[in-house]
Formats: C-alpha cells, sequence, structure tokens
C-alpha cells in the first residue's frame, strides 16, 4: 500500500497564515494576515442592533412558606431559621445533642441547601 505524504492546505486564511507562520516562520505573510483581518471585520456582529430586555429584581410581597406534608414516624421537620420558610428533614430517633449538631451544620450551610 502507498503512503502519500501530501498536505492539505488549510482553507480559512486563518489557518492557513497560522499553519505557515508555524511551519515556515517566514514573514511574508502579510497578504494572509490581511485577508483575515478584512474577513474578521465582515464577520463582525453589530452590537447596536441588539436589544436586551433589563429584569426587575424586585420581590413582590412576603415571602410563602412551603407546604409541609405528613412525615413518617421516623422523621421529622426542623427549621433553619426562625420562621417555616426553610424546613429541613431529619431523624427523629437522633438525640438532643446530635440534632443540635446537625442543625448548626445545616445552619452554617443553608445557601448550598437553597
Amino acid at each position: 500500500m502507498d503512503e502519500t505524504n501530501e498536505e492539505e492546505t488549510p482553507v480559512q486564511p486563518l489557518e492557513r497564515v497560522m499553519t505557515n507562520s508555524i511551519e515556515c516562520g517566514e514573514k511574508n505573510t502579510s497578504d494572509e494576515v490581511d485577508e483575515c483581518v478584512q474577513q474578521l471585520k465582515a464577520s463582525k456582529v453589530e452590537s447596536a442592533n441588539r436589544k436586551f430586555e433589563v429584569l426587575e429584581t424586585t420581590v413582590v410581597g412576603k415571602p410563602v412558606a412551603p407546604e409541609l406534608k405528613e412525615l413518617p414516624s421516623h422523621l421529622k421537620y426542623v427549621f433553619l431559621s426562625e420562621d417555616v420558610r426553610n424546613p429541613a428533614i431529619i431523624s427523629s430517633t437522633l438525640s438532643t445533642l446530635e440534632e443540635e449538631k446537625l442543625m448548626r451544620v445545616l445552619k452554617e450551610n443553608k445557601a448550598a441547601l437553597g
């Protein structure tokens, strides 16, 4: 089987410039560079044509407490804030000390929980 060592010539001007500058190290690529610059300018998207909607970040009304459902006997709700907005479900078999430690960790990482 014959192996051919024909190299493919890059089609895109930017690719040709980069390939030639790496392989040859020649400084005679100014025409190709100019062609690349012209193509880049031609493909530039007009930012003036884009319109963006400004979103309001104001909160309307008071946050609503989530609906709490009945849990099995081995689970119970605990709340990560003073009101009922941030419930968490834990085991009901934890000792008081274990529950306090767990609550401390949950409150410290409340942002990660959502």
